[in-house]
């Protein structure tokens, strides 16, 4: 869905995969240290909330991200 496969990171390294998607135009132009940092900041805040990107191929993906109580956060995308 997101063509990650050439992506290779530890599990939970979020980071890694934002820096990846800013490099390579997922999130529009800019700086890239400032977009992961934006994308960083919007996901430990850990609110309900639904975000819908289109990417450069033309393709939309919603995403939801839902709260749980140990602090974490469940992620649904379509």
């Amino acid at each position: 869905m997101r063509d990650l496969r050439r992506l290779s990171v530890d599990p939970g390294r979020r980071a890694d995969i934002i820096r990846y998607n800013a490099v390579r135009g997922d999130f529009g132009p800019g700086d890239v240290d400032e977009l992961v940092t934006e994308r960083i900041d919007e996901i430990v805040l850990l609110r309900q909330r639904e975000v819908e990107r289109e990417y450069r191929d033309g393709r939309r993906l919603l995403i939801r991200y839902t709260p749980v109580p140990d602090r974490r956060a469940g992620i649904v995308a379509r």
